[in-house]
């Protein structure tokens, strides 16, 4: 029986910041993850990390990396669900916390 990673002990100096969709003319090559491996990652969002389940991977020409993820937050009706969120790889409150 596998258990969930232990989130990081660090706290970042700023949240996560979510990523806009991409300009037209800038579409990434996408890699979508089946959902029998999919990698996670720990973002650090509403002051604490969660746990993410990388949905896909966009690479973008000059280098940047974009990870589409599912993770829980609190919607503005003040309930928990789980949320599509996009987040470009090189911020601090990003973290690996599985790959398949």
């Amino acid at each position: 029986m596998s258990t969930m990673p232990t989130p990081p002990e660090r706290t970042p100096a700023v949240e996560a910041v979510e990523t806009p969709p991409h300009p037209a003319g800038d579409a990434p090559r996408t890699h979508v993850y089946p959902g029998n491996s999919q990698p996670a990652l720990w973002v650090y969002a509403e002051g604490r990390w969660r746990w993410a389940t990388v949905q896909a991977r966009q690479t973008y020409r000059d280098g940047r990396v974009v990870y589409l993820v599912n993770l829980t937050l609190t919607g503005v009706d003040g309930i928990e669900g789980v949320y599509a969120r996009s987040y470009a790889w090189g911020q601090d409150a990003l973290e690996v916390a599985h790959m398949p």
